[in-house]
């Protein structure tokens, strides 16, 4: 219910990450250049580098297809970053329109 009251990418981030098991942070700072193609299996990862990564070691993020479909959603949205919003990578997820999206979701 949470998703639906969430401004688009807001709710494209948070499918991101409940689908890949990733942290806020590694959602905020995921970039296209960490995107790798595996064309064995004509498809991609991500490997977010350790100092995004609280353990500090690389991650690799494998793509079902609600995250693929959500990645290609994003495609050509910004040169650097998968996630933007006005042209400006998102630094957080939890800003005001969360909460306001949690407080409506609850009711």
């Amino acid at each position: 219910m949470l998703f639906s009251w969430l401004p688009k990418h807001l709710a494209e981030m948070a499918l991101f990450k409940v689908n890949a098991g990733t942290r806020e942070s590694e959602v905020c700072a995921l970039q296209w250049a960490w995107e790798q193609k595996v064309p064995e299996l004509n498809a991609s990862v991500f490997i977010i580098p350790g100092d995004h990564v609280k353990n500090a070691e690389d991650r690799l993020v494998v793509l079902n297809d609600t995250v693929r479909a959500v990645i290609d959603a994003r495609r050509g949205e910004h040169p650097t970053h998968v996630f933007s919003y006005r042209g400006e990578p998102v630094v957080r997820m939890n800003n005001t329109a969360w909460r306001r999206a949690r407080r409506e979701a609850a009711q």
